[in-house]
């Protein structure tokens, strides 16, 4: 049927005010393309995890061989008090050494789009 729309295959949510914000899946997949991007950029081959119960989201490897696990987190903060809200590895992750890895993408996009001097 074309030109129908439902609420299942539209990503994110239209507000009455006008704005438009993405779901939890949708930021977590933007935050994991980020990471690829700033790791690409600093000279590591990345790999992307193709389970979604992967303890890990990324798999970095660079020239001399290094190789690293990664969980890529979006920053988060409380509702209540907007205090960043930290992540540390499972029991699991911390046994094979994986990495947290947090991405701000809106810093992220407000840095690359040159329109704010973000350090």
């Amino acid at each position: 049927m074309a030109g129908t729309y439902t609420r299942y295959n539209q990503p994110g949510r239209h507000h009455q005010n006008g704005t438009y914000s993405l779901n939890k899946a949708d930021t977590g997949t933007i935050s994991e393309h980020l990471a690829i991007c700033d790791l690409t950029q600093q000279g590591w081959m990345v790999s992307k995890a193709c389970s979604p119960q992967c303890i890990f989201d990324l798999v970095a490897v660079n020239d001399e061989g290094q190789v690293r696990l990664i969980d890529v987190k979006t920053k988060s903060f409380r509702k209540k008090n907007r205090w960043t809200i930290f992540r540390s590895p499972s029991a699991k992750q911390k046994k094979l050494g994986v990495e947290i890895m947090v991405i701000d993408p809106i810093r992220h996009l407000l840095k690359h789009n040159g329109k704010h001097d973000i350090k």
